[in-house]
């Protein structure tokens, strides 16, 4: 009766009580087949599917877990279902041996049903011919549960958090204050996997290499370090510091002669810096030219990343970058911040914070708003000063 207690995630009533409602009915439905059910693989574990339909920054907080899988199972096939867009950043990566891309996927912007369900069946269709051992869901949705079970993966791991526990042969308990990073290794604990939290940098192509150099060498013409790279977008509009913000400390970069300013980011978020004039070299702009999978190479030739919650922040976080992130009310930061030793951090707390809006709902944006260009300037420069000491210190 244990799962009948559990903590769900949503925060609106009504859907912890459907969410109860429909693992009540389950539990007792699915009861005389639980009491002859395994719980882990009896045999050894040949095919491996993870599953981590979601965003860029909770694929990049799964990787310690996959590498770490990857240690314990080192002679399994391993796939990966995640967003189509996402597979770029796999590419060379000696953990996973096959990226599934689904696009579209409930997690999509403005995916639509009529998409999504035909999507949905060539999936299961392609899973169902792989014949995995185990099947792993890091997020705990109940659709991705629904899925492993149709694909007819006997055993299969996952949290219960959404719903749908009952169908799991081993469901996990998920602690909701501790950081993602931990509860994705704290899934694999029941089958030995060691539980190393370790950061894990993209691993490129040398053809990946070579294609981005060809592409931006010219452009960039690389002045003496540092080089800055600064994030003006976010995926939603609650986890964006202001626009103006953004432009002073530019402004300010260029001014002091702190380094050389890279902007990145996608054509839609050209809009959010449209006046940003460059600045006899020292300020490129990137925007819109840039694939997903050029940013660790990018990253792994720059110096210091600044932004917001976003994607780019966590694969910066990822590539060992020095990172200076701005971060919303909107997650709770000790649970979802980029996983880096290397990462200072930049909130203001406020009441109603986390929200989980994709727009301020109170309408002051007062988590974000209030950070100061004087306070991020300041962090950049301890930064260059650590960097500065440790590279005299090599010396």
């Amino acid at each position: 009766m244990r799962s009948l207690k559990r903590h769900y995630c949503f925060r609106h009533w009504t859907k912890r009580a459907l969410a109860f409602c429909l693992d009540f009915l389950g539990f007792f439905l699915t009861f005389p087949f639980r009491i002859f059910r395994k719980t882990l693989p009896s045999k050894p574990v040949k095919r491996i599917l993870l599953i981590r339909l979601d965003h860029i920054g909770d694929v990049v907080m799964t990787r310690p877990a996959m590498r770490n899988l990857r240690r314990r199972f080192p002679q399994a096939q391993i796939d990966l279902l995640i967003s189509k867009d996402i597979i770029p950043l796999f590419e060379g990566d000696p953990v996973i041996d096959t990226m599934i891309g689904m696009d579209p996927h409930w997690f999509s912007r403005k995916p639509g049903w009529r998409k999504i369900l035909p999507e949905t069946r060539r999936i299961l269709s392609y899973l169902r011919k792989k014949k995995y051992d185990l099947g792993i869901d890091f997020r705990g949705d109940v659709r991705h549960i629904a899925l492993m079970s149709l694909a007819g993966i006997p055993y299969r791991l996952g949290y219960g958090i959404t719903g749908g526990g009952f169908l799991l042969s081993r469901e996990c308990d998920y602690d909701f204050s501790r950081h993602q990073v931990f509860n994705n290794l704290k899934l694999l604990e029941c089958l030995g996997v060691e539980q190393i939290p370790e950061s894990v940098p993209f691993v490129y192509s040398a053809r990946r290499e070579k294609e981005f150099w060809d592409k931006f060498a010219a452009e960039i013409g690389w002045i003496p370090r540092p080089h800055i790279l600064i994030h003006a977008g976010a995926g939603y509009p609650s986890k964006r510091w202001p626009a103006g913000s953004f432009a002073a400390l530019i402004h300010k970069i260029l001014e002091e002669k702190l380094g050389q300013v890279v902007l990145i980011g996608t054509l839609d978020e050209i809009s959010l810096l449209p006046e940003i004039m460059p600045a006899a070299g020292r300020l490129v702009d990137l925007r819109g030219k840039t694939s997903l999978g050029d940013l660790p190479v990018l990253f792994d030739h720059t110096d210091v990343f600044i932004g917001n919650d976003s994607g780019p922040a966590h694969i910066a976080a990822a590539q060992g970058l020095d990172s200076i992130v701005i971060f919303s009310g909107t997650n709770d930061a000790g649970v979802w911040h980029p996983w880096n030793e290397r990462l200072r951090l930049m909130t203001h707390p406020v009441p109603c914070a986390p929200c989980e809006a994709r727009e301020c709902p109170l309408g002051h944006h007062a988590c974000v708003d209030p950070i100061s260009v004087e306070n991020v300037s300041t962090a950049l420069r301890e930064v260059l000063k650590n960097k500065g000491q440790n590279s005299s210190e090599r010396k």
